[in-house]
């Protein structure tokens, strides 16, 4: 998913979606259709220019905070929090690699230079990647523990979690290493641009498909069929009376379903339409471009709104996480412990005087 190397003004003239080689001059045919895209493609890049700053901003905080109570004291024993712990951090990456192609809109070209251009595209790829797969371990370990609880010791460790991290980074850096060697800085009217070599256009393409099946289509299946299991298994369950707790992580994976895949679904049905109509203009509709914002956003968002959804449905790291960093909840805490306990004292004591007053009476 080349989602950075979308983003920067110049690929929104020439490539309109990811990975898509298709000039927008070749769909204006007229003066006014020129003005009327002109306008909308305006106000498309002045929400991009001042939201997706505050989508950075937000998006770091709240994974570097969600990171450090995954691996602080009360959650750091169970695997599911590594491999959340994990995608805080890799989503950070991604956040990251967006932020410095935003810089084009501010004239920080940083992007478009020898090595940031390489590294920033490479990392888009490799923290995509791994930020997928740690929802599709979280989604299978909740999967085991739920419909297949007698082998929850044996798949549901910290060992197994560190494996499967481990795998999944190997596998994205095989994969996705071409980035390094097949970008380059390009002269295009007297600037400098991030794009693919001319020659590497053919493997870029090849590798966008395989990116899309693995970053898309096999996590997509992988989470509806286990969900629509552990659904079921709910269901029995509730019919036997067996609580079931597992409503942060099924919440997670809703999220990142209505976040993450709109912006593939419609990435696929231009790329199909443009290979049926191969080079006979741009098959992109208006419509679709303008669909195709919104998701992007939705996209982005996929990687700054975990920390709000843990929070809200998980209430086991809502708790380590008002103890890590709500100090204010501290403080409140303690005086009303000093509070309760002022007043217990209170109550010994006249229970201490009413029973002297008592013996006193008797006497």
């Amino acid at each position: 998913m080349l989602a950075v190397l979308n983003f920067t003004r110049q690929d929104e003239h020439q490539f309109p979606f990811v990975s898509m080689n298709v000039s927008l001059r070749d769909a204006y045919d007229t003066q006014a259709d020129q003005s009327v895209r002109a306008e909308e493609h305006n106000t498309t890049m002045s929400f991009r220019r001042y939201s997706l700053p505050l989508i950075c901003f937000l998006g770091i905080l709240g994974n570097s905070l969600s990171a450090k109570a995954f691996f602080g004291p009360g959650l750091k024993h169970a695997s599911c929090s590594l491999y959340l712990a994990v995608r805080c951090i890799s989503d950070n990456g991604f956040i990251l690699t967006l932020f410095t192609a935003w810089l084009d809109f501010v004239n920080v070209r940083i992007f478009h230079t020898e090595a940031i251009c390489q590294t920033v595209v490479f990392l888009s790829y490799l923290c995509s990647f791994i930020s997928v797969w740690c929802v599709v371990f979280v989604t299978i370990e909740n999967y085991v523990r739920i419909c297949h609880h007698t082998h929850v010791n044996r798949f549901c460790n910290l060992k197994v979690a560190r494996y499967s991290l481990l795998t999944c980074f190997l596998f994205a850096l095989l994969l996705y290493n071409f980035s390094l060697w097949a970008t380059q800085v390009q002269e295009l009217n007297g600037e400098s641009f991030c794009l693919i070599k001319p020659q590497f256009i053919q493997i870029e393409q090849v590798i966008t498909y395989i990116d899309t099946a693995l970053t898309l289509v096999v996590p997509l299946l992988i989470i509806l069929v286990l969900m629509s299991l552990i659904i079921v298994s709910s269901v029995e369950a509730h019919k036997r009376q067996i609580r079931l707790n597992s409503t942060a992580t099924q919440n997670n994976n809703v999220m990142f379903l209505i976040l993450h895949t709109p912006s593939h679904v419609i990435r696929i049905k231009v790329l199909f339409e443009h290979l049926l109509k191969g080079n006979q203009g741009d098959p992109t509709s208006d419509t679709d471009r303008t669909i195709q914002h919104v998701f992007v956003v939705m996209y982005y968002l996929n990687y700054s709104v975990n920390c709000v959804v843990y929070l809200v449905c998980g209430q086991n790291f809502r708790k380590v996480f008002l103890d890590s960093f709500c100090w204010f909840c501290k403080f409140r805490n303690t005086e009303l412990e000093v509070e309760a306990e002022r007043f217990s004292n209170v109550g010994m004591t006249s229970s201490l005087i009413l029973e002297k007053d008592e013996e006193t009476t008797i006497e």
